[in-house]
């Protein structure tokens, strides 16, 4: 007799696979796929935007703009007291070249012309000093020298023991007194105030009487 079937239970059938839990999954994905951390920019994390870039440049383009013009205000007027000291070392050498002639010459015009210029130069150095002080320059006597022309007194030594003396000191006195009247010109173009300009005009005029009254002794 054949055994009955329903005495055997049924084989069990293998579960199909499930998922594996999403919550589950997610735990260990740190460790299987690690994700690298982003880099922050050159302006951070968050960026900037391109109008905020262009008010940053302009920010700076405006900062640069004011120390240029504080630099140009502070530098700016380095001619200005290069030019009157060189005035006044002009002065000093006219002076000295005045002071020589008026004892040497014979012409009683041209030693009248030698003290007039003397006179009327050291006045005018003594403004162009006080100018430069205010501008924080007080020059040494050894830098007003500085203008002194070896040549100048080769030039008159040999005229007088030639007997030109008077010749060779005018010639000498109208080269010098037009480069002078240059200069004068130049530290004009340079005053920054009005003061000064008034001042250096009015040597200029007192130039122009000095040559008026050399060219016609």
């Amino acid at each position: 007799m054949p055994p009955n079937q329903n005495q055997f239970p049924a084989p069990l059938q293998p579960l199909p696979p499930q998922p594996p839990n999403q919550q589950e999954q997610g735990r260990y994905d740190f460790f299987m796929s690690p994700e690298k951390p982003k880099k922050p920019g050159l302006l951070g994390s968050g960026g900037m935007s391109g109008k905020n870039l262009m008010i940053i440049v302009g920010a700076i383009v405006v900062v640069l703009m004011i120390v240029a013009v504080i630099v140009a205000s502070l530098f700016g007027g380095k001619k200005e007291p290069l030019a009157l000291l060189t005035v006044a070392q002009t002065q000093q050498e006219l002076i000295r070249v005045a002071a020589e002639g008026s004892k040497a010459t014979k012409s009683t015009t041209l030693q009248n012309f030698a003290v007039t210029t003397r006179v009327t130069l050291t006045s005018e150095q003594q403004a162009v000093l006080a100018q430069l002080k205010k501008q924080g320059v007080s020059p040494k006597t050894e830098t007003l020298a500085l203008a002194k022309n070896t040549k100048t007194d080769q030039a008159l030594a040999a005229a007088l023991a030639a007997n030109t003396y008077d010749t060779t000191f005018a010639s000498t006195m109208q080269t010098e007194l037009d480069d002078y009247h240059a200069k004068l010109e130049n530290a004009s173009a340079a005053a920054l105030t009005k003061a000064e300009r008034t001042m250096l005009q009015k040597q200029i005029s007192s130039a122009e009487l000095l040559i008026k009254q050399l060219q016609s002794r």
